[in-house]
Parts: structure tokens; C-alpha cells; sequence
């Protein structure tokens, strides 16, 4: 196996297709994979630089274009509406109720933006992060962001906006232990997992309104996390594997080996027929795989940068 206004916003999504995945490819643009009627279809959607993940919600995708922000496209027409510049655009989430979008912007610590319509924004708030910010994952009034070095930074929402409260596994000369490295964080319920290269998944959960870590998932090195109803799915591409836990117990299932190694994973829901499926992303390639039955049925060459995640709707 190899491998506009708020009601405009939300109400879009209802006649878009569930059966749209999007990958992003770099400078050649971010390309929408199309499954209708068992035929599997392609377009390329051109962009103003390097076209990597995302996040898609509302009938927009929200595409991370690093060194040039981020880009929004709608699914409908398949054609970019607005260009957001920011420094360095590394992650991005999105609440859909209150159509804030939330940047990890690389020394520039977070971003919020706040939108009214398809062409309508403002920066509403920056959030100084020690470090390069290149993670993050936004649940119920609450952000956790991730750096490469310097560790997590808790994020809640106060009456003046968004206020840190609490800092995990800070690095430094002056630390007794040492911090970690954090290369991916997805939020689902009422707990964070995040991708801590050799340190493996940890998962963390609130206690007095703080975040404490409450399990572990081992791997030799977890380069990325995704998280469904059933699952949580750990990329180790040093193992060239996925691996796969019940998201209840946290025990292991089962796992997936490839013939290249995987570098990124998201899980998607199809809600026409009710299942999931897996995006991998590998360093010349993605696939598509339903899981359960743990089937490739779509894969595509290329040197691909990102996979755009969607987000189901409203938190």
C-alpha cells in the first residue's frame, strides 16, 4: 500500500458535497480530489504561494500558505475569495460559530482573526508567544499552541479576549527537566492530543480548569496525531506506520505499515455514507483509505505539502 455574512458562511456548507478532499501541492496549488458516483475526479486550484494544510468549515477551506498567510477558497466554485498576509502562517483552526480564525504565526506568536463575510476580517488579537509557534488547536474557549522547543501554551478566553494561563514543558539552561518538541496538536472533546516527536502522543485533559497530561500513546517518534469518534491515528514515519488506538481507552488497535513513510494523517467523516476515511500525506505522494476495512482507494503522485482537515460543525 502506498501511499458574507454569518448565515452565508454556515449555510454553504449544507449543499457542498461531503465527498471533497483537499491536499495542498506546493506552488502548483491546492488540489480538490472529488469522489461522485464511484468516479474519482481532480482540479487544481491555483494559489499566491506554497499551498500546504488547512482547515475547511462553513463552505470555505481555510488554506495555509506559510510565508504568505493564508488563503480563503470557497468549495463551491473552487476559486480563492481572500488573501490574509501574515508573517509566517504554520497552523491555522476555526471556531465556525464565531467565525474566528486562529493563526500560529511562527515568531509572531497567535493571530485571531474575526470574519464577517467572505471578504470581510479584522485582527482582532495577537497572543506573544515565547518561541516559533508552529501548532495549534482551538476547543470551547480554549487554545493550545505548540512550539518546536520551547513547549505549550494554554490559551483561555477572558472578557478582554484570549489570556495565557499556563505554560507545559517549558525549555531552557535554567530548567531542571527539559521540554519537548511539538510537531502536531488536535483538540476532540474534552481532551488535547499532541505529537511529541520521541516523547510519543500525550494526552491531556482539563483538572481545576488546567490542563494535565492524563495518558500517553508510545511511539519511537510521533510526527503527527488525528482523532475521530473511534480512533486516534499516530503518524511514526521513522516505523513507516500509522498506528491506530480506541480514542476511550487508549489502547492499541491495530496499525498500518506503508512501503514510504507517512509524514501526515487526517481523518474525515463521508456523511453520505457514514464512514471514515484516512488522508495520509507522504513525501511523494497522499492517499485515501476507508477505515475499518483499512482499504487504499485513492492515491495520487506528487510532492504534496499539507492535507486541509475538516471541521464538523459548530463547537
Amino acid at each position: 500500500m502506498r501511499k458574507i455574512l454569518l448565515a452565508v458562511f454556515l449555510i454553504t456548507a449544507i449543499f457542498v458535497s461531503a465527498t471533497d478532499y483537499f491536499f495542498g501541492l506546493g506552488f502548483q496549488g491546492l488540489v480538490n480530489v472529488n469522489h461522485t458516483d464511484g468516479e474519482w475526479r481532480i482540479s487544481i486550484v491555483p494559489v499566491t504561494s506554497l499551498s500546504s494544510g488547512g482547515v475547511e468549515s462553513g463552505g470555505f477551506v481555510f488554506n495555509v500558505l506559510r510565508d504568505r498567510g493564508f488563503a480563503l477558497v470557497s468549495r463551491l466554485s473552487l476559486k480563492p475569495v481572500t488573501h490574509v498576509h501574515t508573517f509566517h502562517c504554520e497552523a491555522i483552526d476555526v471556531n465556525a460559530k464565531t467565525l474566528e480564525v486562529f493563526v500560529a504565526d511562527g515568531t509572531h506568536g497567535l493571530k485571531i482573526y474575526k470574519f464577517y463575510g467572505p471578504r470581510l476580517y479584522k485582527l482582532v488579537q495577537t497572543l506573544p508567544v515565547k518561541g516559533w509557534v508552529n501548532s495549534l488547536a482551538y476547543h470551547e474557549n480554549s487554545i493550545l499552541a505548540g512550539t518546536e522547543v520551547d513547549g505549550l501554551f494554554l490559551f483561555k478566553r477572558g472578557p478582554e479576549g484570549f489570556e495565557e494561563i499556563q505554560r507545559l514543558f517549558p525549555s531552557g539552561i535554567d530548567r531542571l527537566e527539559a521540554g519537548i518538541t511539538v510537531r502536531a496538536i488536535v483538540a476532540s472533546g474534552e481532551r488535547f492530543f499532541v505529537a511529541a516527536g520521541s516523547e510519543g502522543a500525550l494526552v491531556l485533559e482539563f483538572s481545576d480548569g488546567l490542563l494535565r497530561v492524563t495518558g500517553k500513546l508510545t511511539a519511537n517518534y510521533a510526527l503527527d496525531v488525528a482523532v475521530s469518534e473511534k480512533y486516534v491515528a499516530v503518524v511514526e514515519p521513522q516505523e513507516s506506520t500509522i498506528s491506530f488506538f480506541d480514542v476511550l481507552d487508549l489502547k492499541p488497535i491495530t496499525s498500518l505499515d506503508f512501503d514510504a513513510s507517512p509524514v501526515q494523517a487526517v481523518i474525515a467523516k463521508n456523511w453520505e455514507d457514514g464512514k471514515d476515511y484516512l488522508l495520509c500525506r507522504f513525501s511523494d505522494s497522499v492517499s485515501i483509505i476507508e477505515m475499518g476495512a483499512f482499504q487504499e482507494l485513492f492515491s495520487m503522485k506528487g510532492a504534496f505539502f499539507g492535507i486541509v482537515k475538516p471541521v464538523y460543525g459548530i463547537d
